[in-house]
């Protein structure tokens, strides 16, 4: 069976358009396919009415100090995900870039519309998504209405499954251990958990994912549990659930490196086991 692409991708705990994310963002612009410029798209934030403008000035001003252009791209509802003249201007673009707020709201505005289907489209053509907050658990199976406090299932929606199996949760430093301690005993043993700390970021280049920022990340596959620090890096398929393997697949004349993710009897422990047993 046959998954996502997996092509460059950057999920933040929090902190978006802040000084701290640079590093990790010139890496994923590097690595991106595209015209060099970012799209802005602020839509978990339209439910809190000014805090939208704000983080859209954010996002501008924060890529312009950069050197990097960017453009704010209007959609605040999921009837906005269908216009498309704003849908054409994401076809060139290098990096989609989701700030944070509501994560139920984002996952439904964006979720089976042809912003989601330009999102699947970005990858497939080397580009890279970005997630903070909220905008991570887009990219993973689903999305709560919060974060940060106990969110019974059925106020939970399904996010893109771009990362297939994997629970995002951000902001993990932050949570009380109540909090922690439910996600964890929501999320299936059998997929993955990836907390992410605040101000803190993971990078997907082709051959690993790279840590950045001041806290750590938490992961947990197959009952297995790691801590990583910035500076630390994890196997590009060591985030991938049980019955997963990541195979290298080229497309078309880019030379952008791009994978393919199939199914297989074979377990993701097997892959946790060599990076375990490497010292990582």
């Amino acid at each position: 069976m046959t998954g996502p692409v997996v092509a460059p991708m950057a999920l933040l705990g929090s902190g978006e358009f802040e000084p701290w994310a640079s590093d990790g963002e010139r890496l994923l612009l590097s690595l991106a396919a595209g015209d060099g410029s970012v799209a802005v798209l602020p839509l978990a934030s339209a439910p809190e009415g000014e805090t939208y403008a704000d983080w859209a000035h954010k996002g501008l001003t924060h890529f312009e100090e950069l050197g990097v252009p960017a453009r704010v791209i209007e959609v605040k509802e999921r009837g906005d995900a269908f216009k498309e003249e704003l849908i054409a201007e994401l076809e060139r673009v290098s990096v989609i870039f989701f700030s944070g707020g509501n994560p139920a709201f984002l996952a439904d505005a964006v979720t089976g519309t042809p912003l989601g289907q330009v999102l699947l489209a970005t990858l497939d053509r080397g580009a890279a998504l970005a997630g903070c907050s909220a905008g991570a658990c887009l990219f993973g199976e689903a999305s709560p209405e919060s974060v940060t406090d106990r969110i019974e299932e059925d106020r939970w929606v399904p996010g893109m499954r771009i990362l297939p199996g994997v629970w995002v949760v951000p902001h993990w430093d932050a949570l009380g251990d109540r909090v922690r301690e439910y996600f964890l005993s929501r999320i299936p043993t059998s997929g993955v958990t990836l907390g992410i700390d605040e101000n803190t970021m993971l990078v997907r280049a082709p051959d690993r994912w790279v840590v950045f920022g001041d806290g750590s990340i938490f992961v947990r596959v197959a009952s297995e549990e790691r801590t990583l620090r910035a500076g630390a890096d994890i196997p590009p398929d060591a985030l991938l659930p049980s019955g997963y393997l990541l195979t290298e697949a080229r497309r078309g004349s880019s030379s952008s490196r791009r994978f393919s993710i199939r199914f297989s009897d074979a377990c993701i422990s097997t892959v946790w086991e060599r990076w375990h047993d490497s010292g990582r």
